[in-house]
């Protein structure tokens, strides 16, 4: 462990530590848009530091195969309790590491089956098939795009493998015909439903499900299921075909909203535009994302025990049904991916259950069945539950380390809430905001030692959290930000004391309206983005700040950020990021935007390598030590030319005949303005212009944008003025007092939209 990082995690006072930055970008797992995209290398990179390999860990989530995964490949054995049997078989097959040859057998198998006179795969195809608008050739379309009132779709999206012609393209009378011949869709939706038929509590939500599918898809998925369940095959054979079914089953729905780079529905609702996939085409593609395992992990059902090399042992069912363990075997640490409340995959589990492997895989989640509707209240209850039959077989001091994906102030709320008052003390805790990624760290504390009186003013905490919060990183803060503190400071003044008997219904309001009344507080805070209605998008900062003698915030980062520059010739974003979250921990994490505007200010990425940067030779401080003497020589020039007196070093003034100071230039090579605009005592009448690299102009209009506070500062009497639009003014061969005034505002600093950067 490094001494850095031990150091924040001994001053539990402080509660902040650094940020775990990722190895790689979330694995694509199947049916990954439901699942927490929890990104590679931050679960391995807490455990190698904390827990030896081969002991024993707890998933007690089991919200995503990924977490286990990674633990066991890093050598650690791991208990998964898993009540949702899609995600159980998921986790059994990604395990297994399948190779792609063995999908592609299984398929070729399950298409040179027969129905009735034809291959199966040529019927499925013909389900499809259209025609090439340019050729004229019979082609498989990727998708048929369709409105969501309407009854037939209004386009196709293909590629000609003949001609090359691709692209949206109007439906054709042909397509319709072939729609048309789709069979008996009332039959095929009372199979659907009966095989899933609990009772007439889940039957609403079961039809609401089967409704998220077109007739063909349905006919398409009906079909092929039937059909491996007639096979003679083997059992390995059978589970290949199912994942990829179960592949299907997500990409013949209609939740899949057109067009749209992000389909990440957390309900049962069917977009205005949505596309239908060619699902003979999603079962071929869907082999990808079954195969990203190279090597497989052990993996054994309870109460079979994987090797103490590492592997996964999985426990079929809720963490409450599971008995005490042995001795050896208690775990010790648990681990998980906190999932955000997710009615559309919830409902779609139990139903792909059904249909799949009958009514009997339906049952443990049937509650998801009866259950339409989710808040942050009822998501508090459910993981508090979690936490208290964890807790129950967890030992003094015993941690927990949560990732929470796809962050929200609500989601926040009702995760601390309820661990604490299940008795897991929040130790620890990194945001990265921007991601909209929550590492925390807790560990469980005696009953008696947590229960204290609520009597204290939340407000007067809530005022505290913020002051020390935004004067802490001296720039304004949003919401989740803000929230965060305050729930910090309630857990270290144990105010969200254990509740044994139960959550309360009101405890998430509690926690949030104080916070709410603080933050229309005109007097107290200062909010920015007021356009926005919700509070919850909204940026404050403090109506009456004190002096602050740091930096702000971003201001630090890029300082940072430039020395990790200087000191190494060639760096990678991990590298940087590593060298970075341990000096701004906790809140502070840096955006990750924010060091992506900085690499692309002052470097280069390196040719030849894929996110590898270096310091831009421009950059160097000899070069622009050149560049600042040489725009303090033209800035002196000029003057002498407009009949100025010019004083000062690096902080020129201009000064009429009269001795009144008419500009004042501050030269400099960074975007950090703050040192210069946030002074008290700016005088009025003054023109004052700051004089940095047009290289700076994508860093700056980032900062500004995200400091509104800055950006309203500038905005009386500042000017900017880049390097290379100075020495333009220069080269004039004519030039007025009145020429040069009109002259320096027009290059001002614009945001450019950066080109793609590839981190990983």
């Amino acid at each position: 462990m490094s001494a850095t990082r031990t150091l924040y995690w001994l001053l539990m006072e402080e509660v902040s530590t650094s940020f775990i930055p990722a190895e790689n970008d979330p694995m694509p797992l199947p049916l990954g848009r439901f699942l927490p995209p929890i990104p590679v290398g931050m679960v391995r990179a807490w455990l190698q530091e904390r827990v030896s390999p081969g002991d024993w860990l707890i998933d007690p989530l089991g919200s995503t195969p990924a977490v286990p995964l990674e633990a066991a490949q890093a050598g650690y054995r791991i208990l998964v309790a898993s009540n949702n049997p899609v995600i159980s078989f998921m986790l059994e097959v990604l395990a297994s590491a399948p190779k792609r040859a063995d999908f592609l057998a299984a398929l070729a198998e399950l298409g040179s089956s027969r129905r009735g006179d034809e291959r199966l795969e040529q019927y499925l195809q013909g389900m499809y098939q259209t025609v090439c608008d340019a050729c004229g050739q019979d082609i498989q379309p990727q998708a048929y795009l369709w409105r969501r009132e309407e009854k037939v779709p209004f386009a196709r999206l293909y590629h000609c493998p003949h001609c090359g012609d691709q692209g949206e393209r109007k439906i054709t009378d042909k397509d319709l015909e072939r729609l048309n011949r789709i069979g008996n869709d009332a039959l095929h939706r009372s199979r659907a439903a009966e095989r899933v038929r609990l009772g007439d509590t889940v039957e609403p939500a079961a039809e609401e499900a089967i409704q998220a599918y077109l007739p063909r898809p349905l006919d398409f998925l009906f079909t092929v299921i039937n059909k491996i369940e007639g096979l003679t095959i083997s059992k390995e054979r059978r589970k290949l075909l199912t994942a990829l079914v179960l592949s299907a089953c997500d990409e013949g729905s209609a939740l899949w909203s057109w067009p749209s780079a992000r389909n990440r529905p957390k309900q049962l609702g069917i977009p205005p535009q949505f596309r239908e996939k060619n699902l003979w085409l999603a079962l071929e593609e869907a082999i990808t994302a079954w195969t990203i395992q190279e090597n497989p992990v052990p993996l054994t059902r309870w109460p079979q025990l994987p090797p103490e090399t590492g592997g996964i042992c999985l426990f079929p069912g809720r963490i409450k049904a599971l008995n005490d363990l042995p001795e050896a075997l208690k775990p010790k640490s648990a681990i998980g991916a906190i999932p955000r409340p997710n009615q559309a995959f919830w409902t779609l589990c139990a139903v792909w259950s059904g249909w799949i492997w009958g009514k009997e895989a339906t049952l443990p989640l049937r509650k998801a069945l009866e259950r339409r509707r989710y808040d942050w209240s009822w998501h508090a209850t459910a993981l508090y539950h979690i936490w208290t039959n964890l807790y129950q077989r967890a030992s003094a001091g015993f941690p927990f380390f949560g990732v929470i994906c796809e962050l929200s102030p609500g989601f926040l709320s009702a995760v601390i809430t309820s661990s604490e008052a299940a008795g897991f003390h929040l130790k620890a805790i990194a945001l990265l905001e921007d991601e909209e990624i929550a590492q925390i760290h807790w560990q469980t504390q005696p009953l008696a030692k947590t229960q204290k009186s609520q009597e204290e003013n939340l407000e007067t905490v809530y005022r505290e959290a913020i002051t020390k919060e935004l004067v802490g990183r001296n720039q304004p803060a949003g919401y989740t930000t803000l929230l965060a503190a305050c729930l910090i400071n309630l857990s270290q003044k144990k105010l969200l004391s254990i509740q044994p008997s139960g959550i309360e219904p009101d405890a998430l309001s509690r926690v949030q309206q104080p916070l709410d009344r603080l933050l229309s507080d005109g007097a107290f805070v200062t909010r920015y983005r007021s356009q926005v209605q919700s509070i919850e998008g909204g940026i404050w900062w403090l109506r009456n700040a004190p002096p602050i003698p740091d930096l702000p915030l971003s201001d630090q980062i890029e300082m940072e950020i430039i020395r990790l520059l200087h000191k190494k010739p060639e760096i990678s974003l991990k590298e940087i990021q590593a060298g970075l979250y341990p000096l701004f921990p906790g809140l502070k994490t840096p955006p990750t935007a924010l060091i992506q505007a900085c690499l692309a200010s002052y470097g280069e990425l390196l040719p030849g390598e894929v996110g590898v940067w270096q310091l831009d030779p421009s950059e160097t401080a000899p070069r622009r030590r050149k560049d600042i003497n040489e725009m303090i020589a033209i800035i002196q020039s000029l003057a002498k030319k407009l009949h100025f007196t010019c004083r000062g070093e690096e902080t020129l003034e201009w000064l009429d005949e009269t001795g009144h100071i008419l500009y004042r230039f501050y030269i400099f090579a960074s975007s950090i303005i703050s040192r210069y605009v946030i002074q008290p005592g700016k005088e009025k009448d003054i023109h004052h212009v700051l004089v940095m690299p047009g290289s700076r102009s994508n860093l700056l209009t980032f900062k500004l944008r995200e400091d509104p506070r800055l950006s309203q500062m500038v905005q009386s009497g500042w000017h900017f003025l880049k390097f290379r639009h100075l020495r333009k003014i220069h080269e004039r061969e004519t030039l007025t007092p009145s020429q040069f005034f009109d002259l320096i505002g027009q290059d001002p600093p614009l945001w450019e939209e950066p080109k793609q950067i590839a981190f990983f």
